[in-house]
Parts: structure tokens; sequence; C-alpha cells
């Protein structure tokens, strides 16, 4: 007897935790940028933004979105509250929503949205919860992309073919230009400042955002891994989330 109330407690709990997996799902894929927005925003700024982007079965905290800016530009995040499981997912839908609250006062400016972010998310999150995330302005005009990263993998910048084949005639690399250095995670402490850099997105370059697991750009051998490599790790049956901002060679 006690054997079957067990079994239907177990049963029930089980049920309970799926249906709360599928509702974090479906509100991840609802969050996610549209692919009409996505094409609208790459064709005011000149680029075509690829995205390539898959949750875990038992999901993550990881999202990525794009803020609207004035002119050819538009922001891009992605963003990793690490853990998985409904409380991560929750913990990143909240910070989705503070990044589009300050959008408007601090969307141009990528050290200064990661700071207040910080200091909102503060309130926030749990204490010892902390997010990495990386933000960076898409500048058609300038042909530039400014970000910023709070303890998040650097965006990789792969150049144009016609600027990696070297004159002299060696072997071409494929090794691409890093973004440089992150500051500390979005909660770790009060008044954080962060850095921004700028990386020149020339016509037919290539930037790639994406997870640590994808953007390992060392394979055993020490080689480099090119951009084929890391799409194709991006279409495996891991969580990942990999952004490919390819600027039209015409700009």
């Amino acid at each position: 007897m006690e054997s079957r109330v067990l079994i239907r407690r177990l049963q029930s709990y089980r049920a309970r935790v799926e249906g709360e997996l599928a509702i974090a799902h479906s509100m991840r894929e609802h969050l996610l940028p549209s692919p009409a927005l996505c094409e609208s925003l790459g064709r005011a700024a000149g680029v075509v933004l690829h995205a390539h982007t898959a949750a875990s079965d038992t999901l993550g905290g990881d999202l990525w979105g794009v803020l609207r800016l004035d002119g050819p530009r538009f922001g891009v995040f992605l963003l990793d509250m690490g853990g998985c499981g409904v409380s991560a997912a929750m913990d990143a839908f909240r910070m989705h929503t503070l990044l589009h609250e300050l959008a408007p006062e601090h969307g141009c400016d990528p050290a200064g949205l990661l700071a207040a972010l910080n200091e909102r998310a503060l309130g926030l999150l749990e204490p010892g919860q902390r997010a990495s995330v990386i933000y960076g302005v898409v500048d058609g005009a300038a042909g530039s992309f400014v970000h910023a990263a709070a303890a998040a993998p650097p965006p990789l910048l792969f150049a144009p073919p016609e600027f990696a084949q070297p004159e002299s005639g060696a072997p071409r690399s494929d090794a691409p230009l890093a973004g440089g250095t992150a500051g500390s995670a979005i909660g770790t402490a009060p008044d954080l400042r962060y850095e921004a850099r700028s990386l020149p997105l020339a016509p037919g370059a290539v930037l790639a955002l994406g997870s640590a697991s994808l953007l390992q750009t060392a394979d055993s051998g020490g080689g480099a891994v090119g951009l084929a490599a890391l799409v194709a790790r991006a279409a495996g049956p891991e969580g990942h989330t990999l952004l490919r901002i390819e600027r039209s060679a015409a700009a």
C-alpha cells in the first residue's frame, strides 16, 4: 500500500516538473527575437543576423535578445545565469526584462548599461547568484561593434577573406580577433564599472557571440578553430547559443 502511494506521489511530482519545464520552454521561445525583427534591424544596419540556439532538455539560464536603437544601429545581448532548471530560466527572464527597461537610457552605452543592470539586479537576484552578460551595439554607419562584458566570453571577429590572406603567401589563418577581457559578473558587488571595447566591422567581416563551450578558440592540438567549426558545434544536441553578425560585403 505504501509503495503504491509513493509511486503515485512520484508520478505526480514528475508530471508537475515536466509541466513547469514545458511552460518555461514556451516562455523562452516567446522571448527570443523573431526572424522578422532580426531581419529588419539587420537590414537597417547593413548586416545579417544569424542565430543558432537551442535549450538543453533540462533548460538553462541562457538567453539572448536585441534592442532597438535609433539610426542604423541595434543592440544585441547574450546572458547566462549559470545552472539549469526552471529557477535559472526564471532569473534569465528577469534579466531580459531589466535589459529592455534600461535600453531607452543606456542602450547606446554598453558599459553604462551593464553598470545599471548590475545595480538593478542586486535587488532581484538571490544571494550568491551571478549572471554573465555581453552587450554590444552594432553600428552600420560607423562600421563598428562597441561592446562591454560581465564575465562573458569575448566576441570573436572573423576578418573578410581578402584581409585574412597574408601577402607573403603563407597559409591563411582562420584565427579570429577576440574582443577583449570581461569585467565582473552581474550581481557580484555594488558600484561595478565596465569597460567598453570596439571591434571594426569591415565589409564582409563576421562577428560571433556565443556560449562559452562554443567559443573555445583552441583545439586539442593548439590550432585555431574557424567559423565553420563554431557553426558545426552549434548544430550539436547540447544547449547552446551562437549569434553570427555578417556585414554585407557591399557595405
